[in-house]
């Protein structure tokens, strides 16, 4: 999903209605100080649309990461297979993610536009583009029933951490990266038969208080326990 550059000044805005969806009509300039119009969509609309992409996209995500890890689990760490087992997976993702963008808009009959430009507007109130933030984090709706002590949590983070640097992970480009802590991810539930969005509930209970473990490792590029942190993001 593509992010238009953020230079919008608002003028004044009309109110347009199409298909229950409020789209107001602001004007912005351009790199010529020229005034152009903009459409918006209302924020009650954004948020319900960036709802609708993030589910839609979790639907088809979930069941290709179970997929793909029952595949890449039949062969050996860092083989051939595993490797293309893996970067197949990455590239379906983004198609899942466009599809449900394009489908979702649709149906409300918002052009890509109109919704980009959304994005690049409301990005300046945190409130509202967090929802637009979420989308590319798969919601997971499946009960999770592991039960962890903080001290458990804080063993599988030193665990992924350690493994992480042993790897050379942060000196790698980004299909190696990925296989990488793919292996750290099959590692763990080949010990403990955990799964990272399990581990990723437990750490959320306790993340409040793992803030002075967590900073030392902000310098890496991605962490299994803290994925859904928007903390760890560069």
């Amino acid at each position: 999903m593509e992010v238009p550059s953020k230079n919008l000044a608002i003028a004044g805005c009309v109110i347009a209605i199409s298909a229950g969806i409020l789209v107001y009509l602001y004007q912005k300039k351009n790199q010529k100080n020229d005034m152009l119009k903009v459409e918006i969509l209302s924020k009650e609309s954004f948020i319900e649309i960036c709802q609708k992409i993030r589910k839609e996209y979790s639907n088809n995500y979930w069941p290709a990461v179970k997929a793909c890890r029952i595949e890449r689990r039949k062969y050996p760490p860092r083989s051939e297979h595993y490797e293309h087992a893996i970067v197949n997976f990455q590239k379906k993702t983004k198609a899942f993610l466009d599809h449900a963008t394009e489908h979702v808009t649709k149906n409300y009959r918002v052009s890509p536009k109109v919704f980009e430009d959304s994005v690049n507007y409301y990005d300046s109130f945190p409130e509202i583009s967090q929802y637009s933030e979420e989308i590319v984090k798969p919601a997971y709706t499946e009960d999770i029933k592991l039960h962890l002590t903080k001290e458990r949590v804080i063993e599988f983070m030193m665990y992924y951490s350690n493994r992480f640097t042993e790897l050379n992970a942060d000196y790698l480009d980004f299909d190696e990266y990925l296989v990488v802590t793919s292996q750290i991810e099959d590692e763990i539930y080949s010990n403990y038969q955990i799964e990272v969005e399990e581990l990723n509930n437990e750490y959320e209970k306790y993340k409040a208080e793992l803030e002075d473990i967590v900073e030392p490792m902000k310098t890496q590029t991605s962490y299994i326990l803290a994925a859904a942190d928007d903390s760890f993001e560069n």
